[in-house]
């Protein structure tokens, strides 16, 4: 008698084969997952940022307290400063900003963005970049209104 033997089961190659195959598209997909967290925290800082220019600008407005808010590129931060002694520093390298934030270039006279009690500030832009080249321009009107224009790598 003649019996047939049912083999169950994976051979030792066929389980390397589709290991490797994991392997490959896990890296690709970690490759994509890092880039997506870069510029995700470039937006989130950039945003950060306007939201603090619009929340001090509201400030002056309704407590007729003006605000200086100082933008020091080789430092990598900026600090909140008003007629009444608060002072607010904030560091873009903090973990707050996410990892690899560059405060590239400020075009505010003095690099200080002055908001009067009025709520009136000078014109000027804000370029964020982070560590795989992508950007982010602030840019805020004399009127107080700012706009972001991302350029992601």
């Amino acid at each position: 008698m003649n019996k047939e033997r049912i083999i169950k089961g994976f051979s030792l190659i066929e389980l390397l084969i589709v290991v490797a195959i994991l392997g490959v598209v896990a890296s690709m997909g970690a490759y994509g997952w890092q880039r997506f967290v870069a510029n995700s925290n470039l937006r989130t800082t950039a945003r950060n940022i306007a939201a603090d220019i619009a929340f001090y600008r509201q400030q002056a407005f309704g407590k007729g307290i003006a605000h200086t808010i100082t933008l020091d590129v080789a430092q990598n931060k900026y600090t909140i400063n008003n007629t009444d002694g608060l002072v607010i520093p904030k560091v873009l390298s903090d973990s707050d900003f996410g990892v690899g934030m560059v405060l590239s270039s400020v075009t505010f006279p003095d690099n200080q963005i002055t908001i009067q009690s009025r709520g009136l500030m000078g014109t000027g832009s804000i370029t964020i970049t982070n560590s795989r080249g992508s950007s982010a321009v602030i840019t805020v009107s004399s009127a107080g209104r700012t706009s972001l224009q991302f350029t992601m790598q």
